[in-house]
């Protein structure tokens, strides 16, 4: 398990706490799409609210944001600033 020992504590932390919500969420999204694959669902307000749901998620691209040194420092990671030197063209 060398990965655990390399990988900041406060990833290993976060990881964890979210573990349970993104196995429910998953759970969840199975249950639906089995439930709306099979037409155990009538159509109805909820069932067009998930299908657009579906559909934004699938076609939306999301951009990660770049972290900044105040963020990698808050998660363990060294941060060396160095100023860019000018130039004299």
């Amino acid at each position: 398990m060398t990965w655990l020992a390399v990988t900041p504590q406060a990833v290993v932390h976060a990881h964890l706490e979210m573990l349970e919500r993104l196995r429910a969420e998953e759970s969840m999204t199975t249950a639906t799409a089995t439930a709306i694959g099979s037409r155990g669902l009538k159509p109805g307000e909820w069932m067009t609210r998930q299908w657009r749901k579906w559909r934004q998620s699938a076609s939306v691209k999301q951009y990660a944001v770049k972290a900044t040194a105040t963020d990698l420092r808050g998660v363990g990671v060294g941060v060396h600033v160095v100023k860019k030197k000018a130039t004299n063209d």
